[in-house]
C-alpha cells in the first residue's frame, strides 16, 4: 500500500520536513561519536573490574588516540550509571613500638626518585579472613612504584620481612647502595632484618615515629589495594586471600594499572621505558 506523504503528514499533524528529518536524528556525528566513546568506556571499565574512575578512563582513551574531553567522559559515565568502586576507609594508627634501634631517616620524604632500584619502601598491613587475621608485607621500588615482592603470613614477624627482602634481592644483579625504607615497627628493627640488609649491603632507613607521611607511597598502595580489591570481597580462607592478592599485584597492578606518577603507564611499562 502506498501512502501520499502530504495526506499522511496532515493527518498526523507533522510537517513534511520533520517527516524526512526524523529518521536521521540519531545519525548525527556527535551522537555516533558519543556511542563509540561510551562503548570504549564500558570496555575499559569492565577490563579494570570496575576500578577505573573518569580521570583514568579519560587517560586510557587518550592513550588509544581518541580525542575526547574529560567532561564528556564524566557525563557519559554519569548518564549510564558507570561508577568506580569505593572501598572503606581505615584510620592510621601510630606505632608506639619500644624496640627501636637504628633510626636514621635517609629518605626524608624525597619520593621523586629518578632511577630504578635506588630506593625500596616497605610496609605491612592487616587483612581479615574467616580463618583469622593475615598480614601482607610489600616492597615497592620508589622510582616505578612496582611491587618488587610481597608475602602473606599469619603473624607480623621479622621473618615475614626477611623473606620479602630476599625475594626482592633476586630481581636485581647487585643490591649494594639500595636504600630500604620502612617504619620503626619491631619487624623492621629485628636482628634478622638488620642482618640480612647488612649482608646484601643495603642501607636501612626509618620513618619518624608515628609519621605515616614518611612512608606515604606504601600507605597509598595499600589504600588502593583495599579499595579496588580487598573490600570488594569476603575471604573464607587465607588461600583465597593469597590468590586474590596475586591476581591484583602480579597480573593487574604491576602489568596493567596506569599510575599517575608514571605518566599513565603501569609500573612494568614504566620500567621498560627508563631502563
Amino acid at each position: 500500500m502506498v501512502y501520499n506523504i502530504s495526506i499522511l503528514c496532515n493527518t498526523l499533524d507533522v510537517r513534511r520536513i520533520a517527516y524526512y528529518r526524523e529518521p536521521k536524528k540519531k545519525e548525527k556525528p556527535n551522537y555516533i561519536y558519543n556511542q563509540k566513546i561510551l562503548k570504549l568506556i564500558k570496555i575499559i571499565f569492565e577490563k579494570s573490574e570496575k576500578r577505573f574512575g573518569s580521570p583514568t578512563i579519560h587517560r586510557e582513551l587518550r592513550k588509544k588516540g581518541y580525542i575526547v574531553n574529560i567532561k564528556r567522559v564524566e557525563r557519559l559515565m554519569r548518564e549510564n550509571n558507570i561508577r568506580a568502586v569505593i572501598g572503606q576507609k581505615k584510620k592510621y594508627k601510630k606505632n608506639n613500638s619500644d624496640c627501636l634501634k637504628n633510626a636514621v631517616n635517609h629518605l626524608n620524604q624525597k619520593f621523586d626518585v629518578k632511577n630504578l632500584n635506588k630506593v625500596w619502601v616497605s610496609d605491612i598491613t592487616e587483612i581479615k579472613t574467616r580463618e583469622g587475621k593475615s598480614y601482607l608485607c610489600v616492597i615497592m621500588d620508589l622510582c616505578s612504584k612496582k611491587i618488587k615482592s610481597w608475602s602473606i603470613s599469619e603473624r607480623q614477624t621479622g621473618n615475614l620481612v626477611t623473606r620479602n627482602i630476599i625475594r626482592a634481592s633476586k630481581t636485581v644483579k647487585d643490591t649494594e647502595g639500595i636504600t630500604f625504607h620502612s617504619d620503626k615497627g619491631c619487624q623492621y628493627t629485628s636482628n634478622e632484618v638488620t642482618k640480612i640488609l647488612k649482608v646484601l649491603r643495603i642501607r636501612q632507613s626509618f620513618s619518624g615515629k608515628g609519621n605515616c607521611y614518611d612512608n606515604a607511597p606504601t600507605e597509598s598502595f595499600f589504600a588502593t589495594l583495599k579499595k579496588e580489591e580487598i573490600y570488594r570481597k569476603n575471604y573464607n580462607t587465607r588461600k583465597e586471600l593469597e590468590i586474590s592478592v596475586f591476581k591484583y599485584i602480579d597480573m593487574y597492578y604491576n602489568k596493567i594499572r596506569p599510575h599517575s606518577n608514571n605518566g599513565g603507564l603501569s609500573p612494568n611499562e614504566y620500567e621498560k621505558l627508563v631502563s
